[in-house]
């Protein structure tokens, strides 16, 4: 139902794209730590429902969890989740209210159900092309470029 909800006011379309943005982003960092060797771990779509589902529960109130060191999986969760906060926050800061970003969340997740069916990563599979597509790429900074970036 929130996928038709986002549908009909496509003006929710730049939030979606914004929340999924950094989902798409560590998807790709990690698959390049698995090409140098230095991950095992192999994100899933329901990995990223789980982050969904915390960010949902932070901006309905619940406090965050704090970041212990884990395995791979809880770190990649922790990282989505932290980042998807961060642009929530961001939007929010921006005059964007709480229930689109719900809205949006939970579209994100209608669109991981849809494309799970068959495929445990049928959405990461999606997300990485559509971005492709839009000619988006990831680049590996340096600590200072990094904050750099953040502050503007």
């Amino acid at each position: 139902m929130s996928k038709q909800i986002v549908m009909k006011r496509p003006e929710l379309n730049h939030i979606v794209m914004e929340l999924e943005t950094p989902i798409w982003t560590l998807n790709h960092i990690w698959a390049d730590d698995r090409s140098a060797g230095k991950s095992e771990y192999e994100p899933t779509d329901s990995t990223v429902k789980s982050a969904i589902r915390r960010v949902m529960g932070h901006l309905k109130g619940r406090p965050p969890k704090p970041l212990v060191l884990k395995k791979e999986k809880e770190q990649w969760i922790d990282n989505v989740t932290k980042n998807i906060w961060q642009t929530c926050q961001k939007l929010e800061a921006q005059s964007t209210r709480k229930a689109d970003l719900l809205i949006c969340l939970s579209a994100i997740e209608d669109s991981i159900k849809i494309r799970t069916v068959g495929d445990p990563r049928g959405y990461l599979d999606f997300l990485n092309g559509f971005f492709e597509e839009l000619g988006m790429t990831t680049q590996e900074v340096d600590e200072e470029t990094a904050r750099r970036i953040a502050e503007e």
